[in-house]
């Protein structure tokens, strides 16, 4: 689910993004994080995301922050978009969620 950049990380987020595999994923992103740099999320191949997604999302974004660590988004995602939008997360999220 992640692969380490010279520049810092990705995760690619891959199938669903939901409280079924939120641990692993959260697990995951752990370990991967502990690679300095850059964090991108890849999240063209995202099928399907619930509310732990996202706060999955907003963690990490927050983690980021935190650290000082650059945060953006490597593919589009209308089904996160539209998902963050609805639950109010967009701008947390800094998507550019359609109206």
């Amino acid at each position: 689910m992640s692969s380490t950049a010279e520049t810092g990380v990705t995760l690619k987020v891959e199938g669903e993004l939901s409280i079924s595999v939120a641990r692993t994923v959260a697990n995951q992103w752990q370990e991967a994080l502990k690679n300095p740099g850059a964090v991108l999320v890849d999240v063209h191949a995202l099928t399907k995301v619930d509310t732990a997604g996202l706060q999955l999302l907003v963690s990490l974004k927050r983690t980021c922050a935190v650290a000082r660590r650059p945060f953006g988004w490597q593919g589009t995602s209308p089904l996160l978009e539209d998902a963050a939008r609805r639950c109010g997360l967009a701008n947390e999220l800094a998507l550019q969620a359609a109206a």
